[in-house]
C-alpha cells in the first residue's frame, strides 16, 4: 500500500465517524467462520470489515450493514490498524500485540474467537495473552488459558464457551450423498509442512487404495500448493485416473458429501470431518518436535485431543508398518458413529454459535 493508496482508505474510513464493531480477517480462508457472525451481528449493528485478502466473498459481496475495507500488512496498513477507533475489535488472528496486529489506543475492547475445535498447542507462543477476551470452542480451551495465565503470571481474561461458528454453516451446507452399501470414496486431506504424514510415511497410499478399487478425493492443504510443491508432483501421475480427483474448492462440504472415510494426519479437519458427516477417519500420529516459539511449551497435557481423536477413528503411528486397506477393512462404521455422537457434545453450542457468539460481542458495545 502506497501513501495515496492510504491516504484514500482513511477518507472511505473517515466517512463513517461512530464505529461499534470491526472485524479483521486475514482472508477468504476463514469465509465459514466469519460469515454466520457477520450475518448475526449485522441485524443489529453496523460492522467494518477488514480484509487482507482482496479475493475474500466477503469483501467482494458483503453482507447487508457491511462495509469493507482491503489492506495490506505493511507500514501503511499497520499504521491504519494502529490508529482505529471503535468500542470492539473482533478477528480469528492470533498474536496480538506479540506478532504483526498491534492494539489501538482507540479501541475499548479486542476480542479473539476459535476457528478450530482443537487444543492451543501449536499455535506460537504468547498468541491469547493480550486480548481482553477469548471466545472458545468447548470447556477445554477455557481450562488451558486458564493454565498458561497462571504460569505466565499474566492478565485474566473473560473467557467464555460458546462454539465455533463454522459448524453453523456447515450443518446448513452439508446433505448427506452417500448410500449405506459400504466404503467406496476415501478423503484424504493431509496438513502441511511437519504435521504432513505424506512426509513421513515412505509408500504411496494412493497407489495403494487405486488398485483396491476406491475413489480417492486428494484435498492438499492449501499451503501446500506454495511450500511443498516437489511432495505434490509425486502424485500428479494419479491425475489420469478417472478415480482420482484432486480437489481445491473453497468449501470443503461437497469433499466431505462424496466421502465414506477421511484419512489425516492430527489436525483440525479431522474434528470437523467426523462431526459433520458422523463419519470415521484413519489418523496418522507421530511425533512433534515441541520447540518454544509453540504454547505447547508451557501446556503439560493434551487432553482434549489425547481423549477425542480415538473415538473418531482409527489411530495409528506413522512411522509403523501396516497395511491400510485392512485398517480401513476392519473399521466399524456404527461403533465409531456412536463415539462421533458422544465427543461432539464437547463443542459448546454445535451448529447454533453464531448467535451466541454475535449476542456476546453485542454485550461489549
Amino acid at each position: 500500500m502506497n501513501i495515496f493508496s492510504f491516504l484514500r482508505l482513511k477518507s472511505d474510513w473517515n466517512k463513517h465517524p461512530e464505529k461499534n464493531i470491526i472485524m479483521f480477517s486475514e482472508g477468504n480462508i476463514y469465509k465459514f467462520t466469519n460469515i454466520p457472525i457477520l450475518k448475526k451481528l449485522s441485524e443489529k449493528e453496523i460492522i467494518y470489515y477488514i480484509t487482507l485478502d482482496k479475493k475474500d466473498d466477503i469483501y467482494l459481496d458483503p453482507p447487508k450493514n457491511v462495509y469493507v475495507f482491503l489492506i495490506e500488512l505493511d507500514f501503511f496498513g499497520l499504521l491504519f490498524l494502529q490508529t482505529l477507533k471503535a468500542k470492539l475489535f473482533i478477528t480469528t488472528t492470533p498474536g496480538l500485540d506479540v506478532l504483526a496486529l498491534k492494539r489501538s489506543r482507540d479501541v475499548n475492547h479486542y476480542s479473539y474467537f476459535m476457528h478450530a475445535p482443537v487444543e492451543i498447542n501449536y499455535y506460537q507462543k504468547n498468541s491469547f495473552d493480550y486480548f481482553d477476551s477469548i471466545v472458545c470452542a468447548g470447556d477445554f480451551q477455557i481450562n488451558t488459558l486458564a493454565k498458561l495465565e497462571k504460569k505466565r503470571l499474566t492478565s485474566c481474561k473473560e473467557k467464555v464457551s460458546l462454539g465455533v461458528a463454522y459448524y453453523d454453516e456447515y450443518n446448513h451446507l452439508y446433505k448427506n450423498s452417500i448410500d449405506s452399501s459400504g466404503l467406496k470414496t476415501i478423503l484424504i486431506a493431509p496438513s502441511w509442512g511437519g504435521n504432513n504424514f505424506l512426509n513421513i510415511i515412505d509408500y504411496d497410499p494412493f497407489e495403494m487404495l487405486l488398485q483396491a478399487g476406491y475413489k480417492i478425493i486428494f484435498r492438499p492443504h492449501p499451503q501446500s500448493f506454495i511450500a511443498e510443491k516437489l511432495l505434490l508432483d509425486k502424485y500428479k501421475i494419479h491425475e489420469k485416473n478417472p478415480n482420482f480427483e484432486l480437489n481445491k474448492d473453497i468449501s470443503i462440504i461437497p469433499s466431505f458429501e462424496k466421502s465414506d472415510l477421511l484419512i489425516s494426519g492430527f489436525s483440525g479437519i479431522i474434528f470437523d470431518f467426523a462431526y459433520i458427516t458422523e463419519r470415521p477417519c484413519i489418523i496418522f500420529n507421530f511425533e512433534h518436535n515441541d520447540t518454544d516459539i509453540y504454547e505447547s511449551i508451557d501446556i503439560d497435557e493434551y487432553n482434549f485431543e489425547n481423549s477425542e481423536m480415538y473415538k473418531l477413528g482409527k489411530v495409528i503411528n506413522a512411522t509403523d508398518k501396516f497395511n491400510i486397506l485392512e485398517v480401513i477393512n476392519n473399521i466399524n462404521l456404527e461403533e465409531y458413529k456412536k463415539n462421533i455422537e458422544e465427543s461432539k457434545k464437547r463443542i459448546s453450542n454445535f451448529g447454533n454459535s453464531a448467535e451466541q457468539i454475535s449476542n456476546f460481542f453485542l454485550t461489549k458495545i
